[in-house]
């Protein structure tokens, strides 16, 4: 294969969990019938471990074609999946949102329910960071490292902590403080990757 196929292969495999989100909302249209809710259709659709490996393994492939057939750095390459990574929370949180409406325990018991909804974005963060960790083996200690690793350790917490309370108590509140969590670790992931904030932080040290 030419470069350049090499090159649209690995794009069209970054784009693979969004294409198996629309192909599983249209499948699962036609299976439940126009009758069912939008509402039920995204959490079968979030809750399907196909549709999850699926996205997994098309950005797996997709950084695997990235590697080999340009010369993007490994930088470049975790860029593209965190990104990969973000847009697809974004997106299932504005479907969310237009399901939903203002309902914000609906919104988040939709992401509860729909466990993958969280699983897939956040394991894409997991593999990203994993790939820079591998990549250099030792990272030199820094601001952006330290931070990226806390952020994940944080959000990985969020589900853990959710199921575990459930499972101890069975108390619902525990949903919202995981979400909270969540949020947290993702607000620092979010600020980690701010290049501008992070100079700016390093020169007033």
């Amino acid at each position: 294969m030419t470069k350049d196929q090499v090159e649209d292969i690995a794009f069209l495999s970054y784009l693979t969990p969004f294409f198996a989100g629309i192909i599983g909302w249209i499948y699962y249209y036609i299976i439940l019938g126009p009758g069912e809710s939008f509402y039920t259709i995204f959490i079968v659709v979030s809750k399907d471990p196909f549709l999850y490996l699926i996205g997994c393994i098309g950005v797996v492939t997709a950084t695997i074609f990235d590697a080999k057939g340009s010369e993007a750095h490994v930088e470049e390459i975790t860029s593209r999946v965190e990104k990969v990574a973000l847009a697809l929370l974004a997106i299932e949180a504005a479907v969310a949102f237009l399901i939903a409406g203002v309902d914000i325990s609906k919104i988040f018991f939709m992401f509860v329910d729909g466990k993958y909804s969280v699983i897939l974005p956040l394991s894409l963060l997991i593999y990203s960071y994993l790939i820079q960790v591998g990549r250099t083996r030792l990272p030199r200690p820094s601001l952006h490292s330290t931070l990226n690793a806390f952020a994940i350790l944080i959000m990985i917490s969020a589900p853990a902590f959710i199921f575990y309370m459930y499972a101890l108590q069975g108390a619902t509140g525990a949903y919202e403080e995981g979400v909270c969590i969540f949020l947290i670790g993702f607000a620092l992931f979010i600020i980690s990757n701010q290049p501008s904030l992070l100079k700016k932080t390093r020169r007033k040290t």
